[in-house]
């Protein structure tokens, strides 16, 4: 199925199947082995903005918290991923979804696997489980890799 924007997805990572969430009152991202409130996200434009178009590869998103209506976004330092208030938001909540491999257009559906990056860094998967931090790195591999999980709720 194809993703449109303001779907609400489970990003999930594909070497070891936990998913990003947020916790209410922590800057940190983290990683858990379930999908609950916490690990919803809506797929928004850049800085926030609202369409309803199709997610295509090499679209530039943000991704907000729907629990806490926060944003998915690399720390200043570029060295971890945090959530960032809209009151902040800033390129750093920016995230291009790539294509692993082959044509680097077209929709972007529920079966694919893509990278999620700002700039030159992806996010980073390290091990199964809980991970209270998020790491970003400049190289692609198994770990960077995600997909989504539809959770959105057909009308009508």
């Amino acid at each position: 199925m194809n993703v449109k924007y303001q779907y609400i997805v489970g990003v999930q990572a594909q070497v070891f199947f936990n998913f990003i969430g947020a916790v209410n009152n922590s800057i940190d991202a983290y990683m858990k082995p379930w999908l609950n409130i916490w690990e919803k996200w809506e797929f928004l434009g850049p800085k926030g903005f609202v369409h309803t178009n199709e997610v295509m590869f090499g679209d530039v998103v943000t991704l907000k918290n729907t629990e806490f209506g926060t944003f998915l976004a690399v720390n200043s330092g570029k060295t971890k991923v945090i959530t960032e208030q809209v009151s902040l938001l800033s390129t750093n909540a920016n995230w291009s979804i790539t294509r692993v491999s082959g044509n680097k257009k077209g929709n972007l559906t529920t079966l694919d696997e893509f990278l999620l990056n700002n700039g030159n860094y992806f996010i980073n998967v390290t091990r199964s489980g809980i991970l209270s931090e998020i790491k970003l790195t400049t190289y692609k591999s198994k770990a960077t890799r995600f997909r989504v999980i539809d959770l959105t709720v057909p009308q009508g």
